[in-house]
């Protein structure tokens, strides 16, 4: 790793850093990964310190979020960015400095996520004044966390409206209990501009895709059939993709929509091996996920709505930029991001 300079962040003795000594205290409705990594992410952004209530006792609960922290843990430590305390149900978080622009080489663990920590990163990483090389090894999809088409087509494009640019090219897979990815990302110094984005519109399917590897291609074939009956799609619009050069099995399924030419991937993954590296994987299990999948895709189109977890992900970016996304339209969760959000941006 060779971090070339730094954002521009307050200083001991800059009238601003008194403030940013108060640690920020945060009772979410909802406690959940998310939330909490979306609150390690404004706190490296702005150098401010917080406390999250019952997030011990989330990671305790949710074991395979652990991989995930302990990522973010070894980072941190390797960057000198701060440091966790666990005092109860609680983690607090101190940060020491603000995070670098150049270029990374970061390796995420066999159970854990690079797009997790792209998501981490990516804020902080857009008020630097130079762009921003990441190289991740590792996981790129895993079942606790979008995948790279997600972040590439949807997430990504919602944050280029806003005067926020970053790319994703993954250039091998790597899937959960087994690593062996390779995923690359840049990200560039903001542009940020308020917009007002288009949170209703038409919906329409434009296709489905089902991912597998190491694994009876027969299944992809019956989800394959499945998702394109229950979406009404013709067999143009439905592929199967075989992936070959990767260290592990793996089943995932995406369905993509547009609304008004806006791109949205929604996923779903058949779990293959449990935080134990034990194969759980099971015909039952695929054809679930295609289900779940299909009826999400019906219920987003019959709404006419963005997708509410891109919508969250989207909410602490567009409270930094000024824009406008929709949010009270959305599920209590989604609002608490903003919430959150406004608490470090003000």
């Amino acid at each position: 790793m060779g971090p070339k300079g730094k954002a521009d962040w307050p200083a001991a003795g800059d009238p601003r850093f008194t403030a940013l000594e108060q640690m920020i205290d945060i009772s979410p409705h909802a406690v959940d990964w998310v939330s909490f990594r979306q609150a390690l992410s404004l706190s490296l952004a702005t150098g401010k310190p917080f406390a999250y209530r019952g997030a011990m006792r989330f990671i305790n609960e949710n074991p395979p979020y652990s991989a995930f922290l302990s990522d973010f843990d070894m980072f941190f430590q390797e960057q000198g960015l701060g440091h966790f305390m666990a005092e109860g149900d609680d983690i607090s978080f101190t940060p020491k400095g603000p995070l670098s622009f150049g270029s990374y080489r970061v390796t995420v663990n066999p159970y854990s996520s690079a797009v997790e920590m792209l998501l981490l990163l990516a804020l902080p990483l857009f008020n630097c004044p130079f762009r921003t090389k990441l190289l991740f090894s590792g996981v790129s999809h895993s079942p606790l966390s979008p995948g790279t088409s997600w972040m590439k087509e949807s997430f990504l494009a919602v944050l280029e409206q806003m005067g926020l640019y970053a790319g994703v090219s993954l250039r091998r897979f790597g899937f959960y209990g087994s690593g062996g990815g390779v995923m690359e990302a840049r990200v560039y110094p903001s542009e940020a501009k308020a917009v007002k984005l288009a949170a209703r519109g038409e919906l329409t399917c434009t296709g489905v895709r089902v991912y597998i590897a190491h694994l009876d291609t027969a299944i992809a074939v019956k989800q394959k059939e499945a998702l394109r009956e229950t979406l009404g799609l013709d067999q143009a619009r439905a592929g199967i993709l075989e992936v070959q050069d990767c260290d592990g099995a793996w089943n995932h399924a995406e369905a993509y929509l547009a609304m008004a030419g806006f791109p949205i991937v929604l996923w779903e993954s058949a779990p293959v091996y449990n935080l134990d590296g034990k194969n759980i994987f099971t015909e039952e299990t695929a054809f679930r996920a295609a289900e779940s999948l299909a009826l999400r895709a019906r219920e987003f189109i019959a709404s006419g709505k963005l997708p509410s977890d891109l919508v969250r992900e989207a909410a602490p970016f567009a409270i930094m930029t000024g824009s406008e996304i929709g949010l009270d339209s959305y599920p209590d969760v989604v609002l608490e991001a903003g919430d959150i959000a406004r608490m470090f941006l003000g």
